[in-house]
């Protein structure tokens, strides 16, 4: 069976957001030159359960490395799940990695109680790790 997208709800439409039970390590991806800074949005699918279905790199022309290292960190991570209507939903939220080079250790991606900033968008301002809703503009 082919994974449908459509069926995850976006952020935006949700009245809360997925958020990480544990915080996700990232490992900065073994290279021979890397660029001083690398920025990756990546989307993640998640079921009602709070597993991650699916990630999916939103820019094709980055390094492979980045974006599976990112990838392979978040498909075992847990989640609360999102909900609409007070009700836990499949969801899909889009999140923003930032690797720099000056800082090759591991990537940490905060948990739900280290997210600051607003529901709509929250910024772990020390990892440079963003979360953000399906937007026009961020798209």
């Amino acid at each position: 069976m082919a994974f449908d997208e459509s069926d995850y709800v976006s952020a935006e439409l949700l009245s809360t957001r997925p958020q990480a039970v544990d915080t996700v390590d990232i490992p900065y991806p073994e290279v021979d030159t890397p660029p001083l800074l690398v920025r990756l949005v990546l989307t993640l699918f998640i079921d009602e359960q709070g597993r991650v279905a699916r990630v999916r790199a939103e820019d094709a022309g980055l390094p492979a490395a980045w974006a599976r290292a990112a990838a392979s960190a978040f498909e075992p991570a847990r989640f609360t799940p999102g909900r609409r209507d007070g009700h836990a939903v499949k969801a899909r939220i889009r999140i923003e990695v930032s690797f720099d080079a000056r800082s090759t250790s591991v990537v940490q991606a905060p948990s739900a109680g280290q997210f600051s900033g607003s529901h709509e968008e929250q910024v772990d301002r020390a990892r440079g790790l963003t979360s953000f809703p399906d937007r026009p503009d961020h798209q």
